[in-house]
């Protein structure tokens, strides 16, 4: 080859070149807005289907804020697809929902409070693994949650998701009770006989919050502790965390076993409550678990695509942080900021009986039968 022809080959390969480095920005650029349009087709898709069902069956936490927000927000953002949210507890739920599909009915679509029935419903094969049904980037994507998806599920399948977390311990009248001894007895302090019939609790055998504190208890204290609070002590149950905050603020207890924030907050608005003070946010005094509300789509929903609409709205920045503001919780999202009363945040490092684990299931459903042979009625 002369010395023109090597000049030009040259020229030539450099154009080429030059013209692959612009290429690969482009086709970067096109890639993402296929990628893009891709989400969006799915869900645009999946949306206009959910319109034709019209209608969403959630088994819902019974949190009375997490019920007001969610049903609210659904309104605002899908206002032809009608949300039948049905409050109840997990032992209520799950021999409800397996009898019904016993009898060949599929008639809810999303699952949305207790970790207890989730697992169970999951076990008994009534929901699907939740990935699956993920449209949305930021959903689908572990970098926005913190842990990814190990802290996320809370299940070894992956069907039931734990978006919310954060420590919960007792809370006491300040007032009338020293800090400093709080502080010296810790969860021992509900053992003293001076405070006899002074102890209300969400009461712990209908599931959700309170019988967490009794696996608290419990797991920190003992079994013979356990009895004499619940016994001795004759602790005063509520069917609701509501009517047992009332109960502190009221002046009716000096103890409160399972906090409804939102509750305190409104009487703190009228200017009461403001003596109720949490024991603290160690491994010693609190636990922690998901907030009484998880996220677990069905299997054979009545309404499928309203399901996966529903799962995805559920998880995204604004509802994640109006429903951490509602009930004060902490989202596991890195982009919502902490709401938990009293700054209940976990300690980095620190221990902590985890009340939403798989694996403590089966203890936690002993201490439930528990609290039911010590207090039958």
């Amino acid at each position: 080859m002369n010395a023109r022809n090597t000049r030009h080959a040259r020229r030539h390969a450099l154009r080429l070149i030059g013209a692959a480095a612009l290429a690969l920005p482009l086709a970067a650029a096109s890639h993402a807005a296929l990628a893009q349009s891709g989400w969006q087709a799915e869900w645009n898709r999946t949306l206009e289907a959910a319109k034709k069902e019209g209608a969403l069956a959630v088994a819902g936490s019974r949190s009375p804020d997490a019920r007001r927000v969610m049903t609210a927000l659904w309104k605002r953002d899908f206002p032809d697809i009608d949300l039948n949210y049905t409050v109840g507890s997990s032992t209520s739920w799950v021999p409800r929902v397996l009898a019904e599909r016993g009898a060949d009915k599929f008639l809810w679509d999303a699952f949305c409070t207790g970790p207890t029935g989730g697992f169970t419903l999951g076990q008994n094969g009534a929901l699907d693994p939740l990935v699956g049904h993920l449209i949305l980037p930021d959903v689908k994507d572990e970098k926005t949650w913190n842990g990814g998806f190990e802290e996320l599920f809370i299940d070894n399948a992956r069907r039931v998701a734990g978006p919310f977390v954060q420590p919960a311990t007792v809370w006491y009248d300040e007032k009338k009770v020293a800090p400093d001894k709080v502080n010296r007895l810790g969860l021992a302090i509900l053992l003293e006989p001076e405070y006899k019939g002074k102890i209300v609790w969400q009461d712990p055998r209908i599931g959700g919050p309170g019988q967490n504190y009794s696996l608290l208890i419990h797991e920190i204290l003992g079994e013979a502790a356990l009895r004499k609070i619940v016994v001795d002590q004759e602790s005063v149950f509520y069917n609701s965390a509501s009517e047992a905050t009332e109960a502190l603020v009221r002046g009716k207890a000096l103890f409160l076993i399972g906090v409804q924030a939102s509750t305190l907050d409104q009487f703190k608005e009228q200017g009461i409550g403001r003596n109720a003070k949490p024991f603290g946010n160690s491994g010693k005094v609190a636990f922690n678990g998901v907030g009484g509300m998880v996220l677990a789509i069905m299997n054979r929903p009545a309404h499928p695509n309203a399901a996966k609409i529903f799962v995805n709205w559920m998880l995204t920045k604004e509802i994640q942080n109006a429903l951490a503001d509602a009930d004060k919780f902490n989202s596991l999202r890195r982009d919502v900021p902490p709401h938990a009363a009293a700054g209940m945040m976990a300690i980095e490092g620190e221990k902590y009986v985890n009340t939403s684990a798989e694996r403590i299931l089966d203890k936690k459903k002993g201490v439930r039968d528990l609290m039911k042979k010590l207090r039958p009625n």
